[in-house]
């Protein structure tokens, strides 16, 4: 076990874990590694097993480099903050707070009360086939995404704070985490972004005043999207392309439009309750097609509109205005 004191440690080589190792410092706001090593501060191999906590590690090179890469092996991070990672600006690689690779080995990676801040790229990536357990991290200010799943990844995501990124939180290729009871607010673009044939379960989130939308399907997901509060964007849903996302049970409030469904979108939008939208409630246009059963429309100037040629089936729902008397429950 290697224990760190308060303080700050300047490191300029590249530190490669391939046995069984203990680092623990004082705490992530007393302990502070600044690596300036080519390409990593740490990375974790194969046969690599890390066990880090209390301190922070920061990259204070000028090179692309991403903080901590697991190419492999076990992780176990508690109370670590994670900065600098410096994206390559020809290629748009590398910049990352936390890379992670690759997770065969039993014990797995697991990250709990850790923070990713300000890393040029994303704060923490997820390739492969890897399945981190992510719980109560913040991750923040980070210039592309928060968490980001991509390939065939999965894992999942809980309790955490993902805030003031570019995405919050992206799911693509064919990945298929868990994004459970999290808080998920003010993305200067996309709180979720949900891309490819990607097939994440969003449940139990608060996506809160992003940007631009709150949660995006913009492909062929079909994605669960969950008991979740959808509140105060421009665009608290938004389908498009060929996606098929399944809505339920979630409540939206106070965004500018709710739903709203393009292209040949089918999503099945069920039991969700949509209030006092500026706009409307929910927009079915283009070609879309779907499912409308069952949900709840209170004080949105237009409750349910459909438009071009879609063609929704649309059923059992309840659209009601409140004090608004020019609202219009379905318009064709």
């Amino acid at each position: 076990m290697l224990t760190l004191l308060a303080g700050e440690y300047e490191v300029s080589e590249l530190l490669v874990i391939d046995r069984r190792i203990v680092i623990a410092g004082s705490g992530s706001a007393e302990t502070i590694l600044r690596s300036s090593a080519p390409d990593a501060a740490l990375v974790i191999n194969p046969d690599g097993n890390l066990d880090l906590s209390g301190l922070t590690v920061t990259y204070v090179a000028d090179s692309p480099a991403s903080v901590i890469a697991a190419l492999g092996g076990e992780l176990s991070m508690n109370d670590v903050k994670v900065t600098g990672g410096v994206v390559d600006p020809e290629t748009g690689s590398d910049g990352h707070g936390l890379a992670i690779v690759a997770d065969e080995s039993p014990g797995g990676i697991t990250i709990r009360n850790s923070f990713f801040q300000s890393n040029e790229s994303i704060g923490i990536a997820v390739f492969g086939d890897s399945s981190p357990r992510l719980t109560s991290v913040s991750v923040t200010d980070n210039a592309v995404c928060g968490v980001c799943f991509f390939e065939g990844s999965s894992g999942v995501l809980s309790i955490s704070t993902v805030e003031d990124n570019e995405i919050g939180v992206g799911s693509s290729g064919s990945s298929h985490p868990l994004i459970l009871s999290n808080g998920i607010t003010t993305n200067t673009v996309d709180g979720v972004l949900i891309e490819g044939l990607a097939t994440p379960t969003i449940r139990s989130n608060t996506v809160e005043g992003n940007g631009s939308i709150g949660i995006e399907v913009p492909d062929g997901s079909t994605a669960r999207i969950e008991e979740n509060r959808i509140l105060n964007h421009p665009t608290g849903l938004l389908a498009t392309g060929s996606a098929r996302p399944i809505v339920e049970f979630n409540d939206f409030g106070g965004n500018e439009i709710a739903i709203l469904v393009a292209s040949t979108a089918a999503p099945s939008i069920a039991s969700n309750n949509v209030t006092d939208s500026s706009d409307a409630g929910i927009l079915i246009l283009d070609e879309a097609r779907g499912l409308l059963d069952r949900n709840v429309l209170v004080g949105n100037p237009i409750g349910i509109q459909v438009g071009g040629t879609a063609a929704p089936i649309v059923s059992g729902n309840e659209v009601t205005f409140g004090d608004q008397s020019d609202g219009i429950g379905l318009l064709y």
